[in-house]
């Protein structure tokens, strides 16, 4: 009898334990039936996510290419506006709007308003901007979205209509024997010999030297041909190079040694 009741006793501890596995499988089972690699489809899954992720690169890829097309024609943009930041022509009409000039025929409107400043390269009087018809005008601004120069600074020089005068932006490359070379945009370059008469300012100062003017100078260099050379009637000073690094104090210590020798 005893044998009897430990034999059900045991037969009925299996069931449960039967039971309990049982559970514990269905609860696993749906805990993790959604994830992939649980799925009989597994194999399936994976190459989606391949495929996916293959998409998701490629979709970053073109992204990538679109953003530097962008940025590219930005850079284009900003190149035309800098290249056409100035106007010079002789002043047909003025008012308190807008000056309309002349240059190679071509009559061009700049903007003004109270902001913009007036300036004879001369530096004898102050400009009524309501008496200076027939002057010739050099106008520096900024382009709008209409494409119109909006003037900060107008230079008024006296009227030469005999003379052409032409003028070109650039960088100094040298200055020897009062002739003034830039190199242009489209790499070429271009001289104008310096005399008495020429006019040298910036848009804090209107009495620059030549010394003020150096090789690396951002210019704008309005000249003249009375003959074979052509005459700098201004050179207006938009930047001064940028400074170099100082040498290393152990690369200057040889030359004050060869100093100290002679």
């Amino acid at each position: 009898m005893r044998k009897f009741i430990v034999h059900n006793s045991w037969f009925i501890v299996s069931r449960y334990i039967f039971y309990i596995a049982i559970s514990v499988f269905f609860i696993l089972h749906a805990e993790f039936i959604e994830l992939p690699f649980f799925h009989p489809l597994y194999p399936i899954y994976a190459a989606e996510s391949s495929d996916s992720s293959q998409l998701i690169k490629q979709k970053i890829d073109d992204l990538k290419k679109e953003i530097a097309s962008k940025a590219a024609k930005i850079k284009e943009d900003i190149s035309k506006h800098l290249q056409n930041k100035f106007i010079l022509g002789q002043i047909k009409s003025s008012t308190d709007k807008s000056i309309l000039v002349e240059d190679n025929k071509a009559e061009k409107a700049i903007l003004i308003n109270e902001f913009t400043s007036f300036v004879r390269t001369d530096g004898t009087k102050k400009v009524d901007p309501k008496n200076i018809v027939g002057n010739f005008a050099l106008a520096l601004g900024e382009i709008d979205d209409k494409n119109n120069l909006l003037a900060k600074k107008v230079l008024i020089s006296a009227s030469s209509p005999e003379v052409d005068k032409k003028v070109v932006r650039g960088t100094i490359v040298r200055i020897e024997a009062n002739l003034l070379t830039i190199r242009l945009r489209d790499e070429s370059t271009a001289s104008a010999k310096l005399s008495k008469k020429t006019t040298l300012m910036s848009a804090k100062r209107n009495d620059l030297g030549v010394s003020d003017i150096q090789p690396g100078s951002l210019v704008i260099l309005v000249s003249t041909q009375p003959d074979e050379t052509d005459i700098a009637r201004l050179v207006y000073l938009i930047s001064q190079p940028k400074p170099t690094a100082s040498p290393a104090s152990n690369a200057a210590t040889p030359s004050a040694s060869v100093k100290a020798k002679n």
